[in-house]
């Protein structure tokens, strides 16, 4: 059962990290670096072709590295694409926009799938049913709790939300702390 809810703090978290980064992603490039709806619409696609790359290459990486070692990868770079927003005292530069979002992009699918991977190969095949109705609620609670979070911060904070990053940051780090002890 630890593994459990490991693993599900880990994909609840995962899907909030990405949540906040949909939810003012958006406004703070128009903020920042001055792009509007057709630029945005480009890099949201470009991120898209990213994220279907990193799926591309995930069987070859896991049979290189193994399962464990492959999500806590993808979770560890996925800290990382959030450390690229954390100093952006304005301006913030288009390198560590699009080196975030090139990285988070890479990082997502990869987590998420290794995330039910695991989920899968750890629970008991009788339960595995509930247990991934679960695993799915966890993502969806956070998926609810992200945008609104994000945007009410946004609308609070403006453009130095750059703590909602912080927070997720953390939360992510102490998550990669729980699967280290684990592992």
């Amino acid at each position: 059962w630890r593994s459990f809810a490991v693993l599900m703090a880990m994909f609840g978290t995962l899907v909030l990290v990405f949540s906040v980064y949909e939810g003012v992603g958006t406004q703070i490039s128009e903020c920042a670096l001055g792009w509007g709806v057709e630029e945005n619409g480009l890099f949201l696609g470009a991120m898209g072709l990213v994220a279907v790359a990193s799926m591309l290459c995930l069987r070859p990486l896991e049979e290189a590295v193994g399962d464990m070692r492959l999500m806590v990868a993808a979770y560890c770079t996925l800290l990382l694409s959030l450390l690229c927003f954390v100093d952006f005292d304005p301006p913030l530069h288009m390198w560590q926009w699009v080196l975030g979002g090139v990285v988070l992009a890479s990082s997502f699918p990869v987590s998420q799938a290794m995330t039910y991977v695991l989920f899968a190969r750890t629970v008991p095949r009788s339960k595995q049913g509930l247990l991934m109705g679960y695993l799915t609620s966890a993502g969806s609670l956070a998926r609810m709790i992200g945008p609104p979070l994000a945007t009410t911060s946004y609308s609070a904070a403006g453009f130095r939300t750059y703590p909602l990053f912080l927070g997720a940051g953390f939360v992510m780090a102490s998550t990669l702390v729980m699967v280290w002890s684990w592992w």
